[in-house]
C-alpha cells in the first residue's frame, strides 16, 4: 500500500536537510513504526525552502520537499483572521506530489495548513 503524508515537518529527513530538532516528535515516532510494517511504502511531503519541488529517498521513505515560505505564527494568524490567505501555490504543489507518487491513501497532519484543500481535487 502506498501511503502519502502531508505534514509540517520533514520527519526523519530533518538531519538530512540540516534542520536541527530537539528531541523526537510524535510524527517521527509514528514514522519509525510505519517503517517496520512490511507492505507499506511511505512518502512524506512538507514545505521546505523556496526552491523547486525536490524529491528524494532516504532508507525506504520517499520525501517531497515542496517550495514555499512558512510565515511566522503571528502573520499567519492575522492573514487568516483577515481572510487574506492565498494557498493556491501550495495546493498546486500538493497535487503535483499526488500525481507523482500515486498513493492509495493520503493522511494530512497539521490541519492548520492548507493541505486538506486538495480533498476535492484528487481521488
Amino acid at each position: 500500500m502506498r501511503v502519502l503524508w502531508f505534514t509540517v515537518t520533514p520527519s526523519l529527513a530533518a538531519s538530512h536537510l540540516n534542520i536541527s530538532v530537539t528531541g523526537r516528535g510524535w510524527i517521527e515516532s509514528l514514522h519509525e513504526k510505519i517503517n517496520e510494517i512490511h507492505g507499506i511504502d511511505l512518502a512524506v511531503a512538507f514545505v521546505h525552502g523556496e526552491k523547486k519541488l525536490e524529491k528524494f529517498t532516504l532508507e525506504k521513505t520517499t520525501y517531497f520537499a515542496m517550495p514555499g515560505k512558512t510565515p511566522g505564527k503571528i502573520k499567519r494568524l492575522i492573514d487568516r483572521h483577515l481572510n487574506r490567505v492565498d494557498d493556491s501555490e501550495l495546493i498546486s504543489h500538493c497535487i503535483k506530489v499526488v500525481n507523482d507518487y500515486k498513493p492509495d491513501i493520503i493522511n494530512i497532519f497539521g490541519t492548520e495548513e492548507a493541505f486538506g484543500l486538495i480533498g476535492d481535487k484528487v481521488n
